[in-house]
This record gives structure tokens, sequence and C-alpha cells, in this order.
């Protein structure tokens, strides 16, 4: 196992800087995923990582070694990527024995790690198969099977599951998770999927435009993030962001409706933040609602419904409800709060004030 740490880390394409410089430390064991838009310069990260692109400033460890300047077979790292990467000519055995035959390992210790990593990921019958003949999930467990057998003290993985149906990204992502537990080496792991970040990771880098917004535990930056882009980004549906008009320990809404938030440091203009599972839809004239807003669409789940609403000024809500008791669209609803759960944000969009 070995930490991975990242000192003041810059990567530019000629007059643009992807990596304006990020500082990051990376725990031995530590599982933590990267997550943010497209184009936020997290793949960028990973391969910076493991010397597939070269640094433009800054220094890169590994363990005690400052890997800068070495080559990715030098750094004692894998690296699984989204399109597999596997020969085609080649069965998963070979496949998966590759590296190691280059590294000029005795054929009896290739033996024995193939067998053992087809096991673990349960191909053992696809040995003598070539990746023609296997499906994308398969293809994705050799790929993994192929990290697994170089020992290395850091695995990288590049959006792994992005080109898997959903059952089988649900599988492989349960599969990741165990190979973390059973693994003396540290993960990073790239992903534009929060639910894959959320469930994985112990601990998120979001980014934006290569920068770091923050960095934490999936619930730390779910319940307290620390400014509008985190709070818009995470969850599913994302929080509602309203402009208000703070006075006095109150919001005034758009539109008309204020809502009570107790005793907070924030006066003026802020950006009242409420995530759609915190929101509850009240029968009308109901004293605990807040405001009224009109029923606009509804998504069918199963478990829940998602409910869009539009204020009387025009501005979005979204609620996750739970009950059958909804009118038509169209009409209008009294919309309250499950509990004392908002984030207040001020004109920077930096986080100012929270009940969580």
């Amino acid at each position: 196992m070995a930490a991975v740490r990242l000192e003041q880390v810059r990567k530019s394409f000629g007059p643009v800087d992807v990596i304006p410089g990020i500082d990051l430390h990376i725990q031995p064991r530590e599982l933590v995923v990267f997550v943010g838009p497209s184009g936020c310069g997290k793949s960028t990260l990973l391969r910076l990582i493991a010397g597939l692109e070269e640094v433009s400033d800054g220094r890169i460890h590994i363990g005690e070694r400052d890997v800068t300047d070495l080559p990715p077979a030098e750094r004692g790292v894998s690296m699984v990527f989204q399109s597999y990467a596997l020969y085609p000519h080649m069965d998963v055995y070979r496949n998966i024995a590759f590296g190691l035959k280059l590294a000029r390992t005795d054929r009896r210790t290739i033996d024995q790690k193939v067998r053992e990593a087809a096991r673990m990921l349960q191909i053992e019958e696809l040995l003598r198969r070539r990746p023609r003949e296997l499906s994308g999930g398969q293809r994705q467990r050799v790929a993994i099977a192929r990290a697994i057998v170089r020992d290395p003290q850091v695995f990288l993985f590049d959006e792994p599951l992005s080109n898997l149906d959903a059952a089988l990204r649900v599988q492989t992502r349960i599969e990741i998770a165990r190979m973390h537990q059973q693994f003396d080496a540290s993960m990073v792991y790239v992903t534009h999927d929060q639910v894959e970040a959320m469930t994985l990771a112990d601990r998120m880098v979001v980014l934006n435009r290569g920068r770091v917004e923050q960095v934490g535990p999936p619930t730390e930056l779910y319940r307290r993030p620390a400014n509008v882009f985190v709070a818009g980004f995470l969850g599913s549906p994302t929080m509602n962001l309203l402009p208000v008009e703070i006075a006095d320990g109150t919001a005034a809404l758009p539109g008309g409706g204020r809502l009570g938030l107790g005793e907070t440091p924030v006066r003026g203009p802020a950006t009242l933040g409420l995530r759609p599972e915190h929101l509850r839809l009240l029968a009308g004239g109901n004293a605990e609602a807040a405001f009224n807003a009109r029923l606009e669409l509804v998504e069918e789940l199963g478990e829940a419904r998602i409910v869009h609403l539009r204020l009387a000024d025009g501005t979005p809500l979204t609620v996750r409800h739970h009950h059958d008791d909804l009118p038509a669209p169209g009409g209008t609803v009294a919309v309250g709060l499950t509990g004392p759960h908002w984030h207040l944000f001020d004109t920077d969009g930096q986080r100012a004030a929270g009940s969580d």
C-alpha cells in the first residue's frame, strides 16, 4: 500500500491551463473518487498520476518515491480503462498474464496469479475465450483481473463502468468495492456518475474546471456542500437553489412566500438550498405550508415520484414525493419542509450557514 501525494500539480495544453494547480494527499488503502462534469479535468488528473501525461509543473509522490519523471511501468500503478484495452488476438488467460510476462515473471507464479484473479472475479470458465466472445461486463472483469495480478501499490480506474448497462454497472461496482476491502492498495477512481462516487468512495474530490471545489467523505459533501457548485452537482434530483432575501431569520422566497429558518448570521441577498427529499406537499391551505406552487410534471419512479413545480415567478422547484395524493398537472399545491433541512450560500456562492 502507498500514499499518493500531489504537490501543486499543473497541466497545460499550450496556453490553456487544464489543471491550474492541485494539492492532494491520498492515504494508504484509501479509495478516492474524482467526480465532476465532463471537461472538469478528472481523467487528465488520473493520467498524470499514471504517467500517461507529463505534468507542466509540480511533483507527484507515490509512497516514498517522487515519480514525477518516471515512466508508467515504474510507478507501481495499474490502470483500468473505460475502453477495456484488451488484445483481440489473445485469449483471456494471455490478456491477464501479459503484464507479468513482460516483467519476466516465472510461469508458475503467472499461472497462480491469473487463476486466483479469475476465481475472484468469477471468470474462470472464460480463460480460453477471446475478447470478441465476451460480453461488456465480462471484458471489464478481464481488464480488472489484468490490473490485479500486477500487485500494484495503487489502482487507477478511468470510468470503468460507463460502457455497461444498468444491471452490470451495479454488479461490477459491488465487485470493485469488495476488491478494495481485500487488497492492500490505494485506489483512485474517476467517474461522472455520482451514484458510483457516493457508494464507492472513502473520500470524494469534486472537480470543476480543473480546480478542487471540495474534498471529504460522501456524506459530509452531501450534507454540508462547501459552495453552490457542489450543492447543485451532488444529488439526484439536484438541490433546489433559490434566490432569497434574508431578514430576521426568515427567507423571502421568489414569487412570494416566506420560510422561517431560525437564527442565522446571514442578512440580505443569498441563495437558499433545499433538497427535493426535504420538501413535502401539503393539503391546500395547510398552516405549515411555506409557499404555494403550480404542479407541472410528475416522474414515476415506483418507490417515489419526482414532482416538478413552478413558483409564481417561474422559478422551478423539485420535490421527491412518496404518496399518491397528487393533483393533476396545472393544479396548485402547498409546499412545506420535512424538518429543519436547509443551506444558505452567500453572494459569492460559498456556504454561509445551514441546519445540518
